[in-house]
């Protein structure tokens, strides 16, 4: 190894740190700028006396280690050569990053001012030359025992940041991703979402989900539920944006009560993370003043996103129908209703007031069971069933037929008037 060791050094100007780290797997309890110091001590006692009797070939690597600011080597250079004090000269590998490390942290610590963070991720942008430049080396003197800068250089970073954050290292699921940029210098961040998981109660008809724009006349709604909860937590985290996912969603005229339905708000470059969501959970419904009610929030994560989605197609559901019919509605109409649909697999194409944004396409969807009750001649109470994804208001009406079977043609009654609330939504 000594020989190696000698060979770079008598060719190549290398700080302790790149000299260590070509021997870094070598398992030893030290780290590579200690290593390479260790190196470099120990190469001056193997030349020492050659050096003394005239040798010019180890004068050369003894001028080479001084000039890596090997303090020790400069004095007996000195000493030995009598000349005048070398300088220090840029490593050959990394351009003198190495020494860098330390003079970013005071920059990096402030972003604790900036953000909340409860763990954290360092990487470094390192420039090309550099990985060449090492990959020269190990190739020349067949080194087998190294590791690239890139891995010293996260190490470095995260036992510093550690000590002085007194956080969390986090590789899979990160608060906040620091990346030291070598090569346009400084660093950048990236902040992760703050994913909250909540329910929401609508008690109102024509309140959207979600922002919604009506192009028949140009107008928009004035408010939706994405943005009662957005605005109000993208102010209080300092976000820069936001996304709203709903389990499943109602038409704008539907009511959602019962045990509400699940969401999860995600909110980009949020600077606090660090929130009393009981508090906000009051303060929310108390802004949006009966429109609706917020619920059960807790922090969750991209993977739940996925998972209320998933869901929302599979889990079950149940609705009330308040629907009026031409004509009158007959005992025999009742039983008809409830004898067909118990159990049964609905067809459906794309409903006609959606196909020009959701495409037509065959759907098929599990009705368990209605309960029908007689309100007045002509009007109907009914609790059904369903399994999500199911267009409930087709299910009545029919789509001119595109949904079977279904209870308008069951009848034989033309349905006139719905009005639709989901009541319960089960949690698989």
């Amino acid at each position: 190894m000594m020989d190696k060791v000698i060979g770079i050094l008598s060719k190549y100007n290398l700080c302790d740190s790149c000299l260590g780290r070509q021997f870094a797997t070598i398992e030893i309890d030290l780290t590579n700028r200690e290593k390479g110091h260790i190196l470099k001590a120990a190469t001056l006692m193997i030349i020492y006396e050659e050096i003394v009797k005239g040798d010019k070939e180890k004068t050369s690597i003894l001028k080479n280690i001084v000039a890596t600011g090997f303090k020790e080597a400069g004095i007996l250079y000195e000493k030995i050569c009598e000349k005048k004090k070398l300088e220090k000269r840029e490593c050959f590998i990394c351009k003198g990053i190495m020494e860098k490390c330390e003079d970013l942290i005071s920059d990096i610590l402030y972003l604790e001012k900036i953000y909340d963070f409860d763990n954290f991720l360092i990487g470094n942008k390192v420039p090309e030359d550099i990985l060449y430049k090492e990959d020269l080396i190990r190739l020349e003197f067949k080194l087998k025992y190294g590791e690239s800068i890139k891995r010293e250089l996260n190490r470095t970073f995260r036992r510093i940041l550690q000590n002085k954050f007194g956080k969390e290292y986090n590789s899979n699921n990160p608060d906040i991703v620091i990346i030291v940029n070598w090569i346009k210098g400084g660093y950048e961040i990236q902040v992760s979402p703050l994913y909250i998981y909540g329910k929401y109660r609508k008690y109102v008809r024509g309140l959207p989900q979600t922002k919604w724009f009506r192009k028949s006349n140009l107008s928009t709604y004035k408010r939706s539920i994405e943005e009662i909860i957005g605005k109000y937590f993208l102010k209080i985290t300092d976000g820069v944006s936001y996304k709203f996912h709903g389990g499943g969603r109602e038409d704008v005229d539907v009511r959602t009560l019962g045990n509400g339905r699940p969401f999860i708000l995600e909110i980009m470059y949020p600077r606090k993370r660090h929130l009393d969501l009981k508090s906000i959970e009051k303060r929310i419904n108390k802004y949006a003043n009966g429109l609706i009610e917020v619920f059960d929030l807790k922090y969750s994560s991209k993977l739940m996103v996925q998972r209320i989605k998933k869901m929302a197609e599979i889990s079950i559901k149940t609705y009330r129908a308040i629907i009026d019919i031409e004509g009158t509605i007959s005992d025999e109409d009742i039983s008809k209703i409830e004898k067909t649909f118990r159990n049964i697999m609905i067809e459906q194409w794309t409903p006609l007031r959606v196909i020009k944004r959701r495409g037509n396409k065959l759907r098929k969807k599990q009705v368990y069971n209605i309960k029908a009750k007689k309100i007045s001649e002509s009007k109907l109470d009914l609790l059904i069933k369903c399994q999500g994804g199911l267009y409930v208001k087709e299910l009545i009406h029919g789509d001119n037929d595109r949904t079977k079977p279904n209870i308008s043609s069951v009848i034989g009654k033309k349905v006139v008037k719905i009005e639709l609330d989901v009541v319960n939504i089960e949690e698989i």
